[in-house]
Formats: structure tokens, sequence, C-alpha cells
């Protein structure tokens, strides 16, 4: 079976209008690409920061304090979870 290219460029341009009818396709086509290239740049930004030694002794030095505050907190909405799991309703 041969492709006929004919067809398929009629196939592709009315894909093309059907989705610039539809602003949620177009939005959702346009936020994607903007999310990654935000979440992108700032890993790239927070990495570079953390990377230079000023930032990175002052995290180093409070970081058993931070590791602690985080566990603290993820147990508490650990402990909010099982308790209200328990309720009725």
């Amino acid at each position: 079976m041969r492709m006929n290219t004919g067809h398929i460029g009629a196939v592709v341009r009315k894909e093309v209008r059907d989705y610039r009818r539809s602003r949620s396709v177009v939005g959702t086509m346009t936020v994607l690409p903007l999310i990654f290239l935000v979440e992108t740049g700032w890993y790239a930004v927070v990495a570079a920061v953390f990377s230079a030694g000023g930032a990175r002794a002052a995290y180093l030095g409070a970081k058993a304090w931070i590791d602690r505050s985080a566990g603290a907190v993820l147990g508490a909405l650990g402990l909010r979870l099982i308790f209200e799991t328990g309720r009725p309703g």
C-alpha cells in the first residue's frame, strides 16, 4: 500500500484548522512548553546558587535543622492523615 502525499497533506491541513478553532488545545500547546521552560530555568538557577561557596556553606551549616523541620512537618501531616481516616464520614 502506497501513501498518497496529497491525502496526507489534506488531513494535516484539516487537523491544523481544527486545532486553531479549539482554544483549549492551543492553550495547552502553549502553556505546557512554557511550564517546562520556567521549571528548567528555576532549577538551573537554584543549582547555580547552591554551587557557589557561600550559599553552599550556609546550607550545609543549617542542613540538620532544615532536615529536622521538614521531617517534623511530614510527620505531622502523616499523623493528621492517620487520625482523619479513622473518623466516620
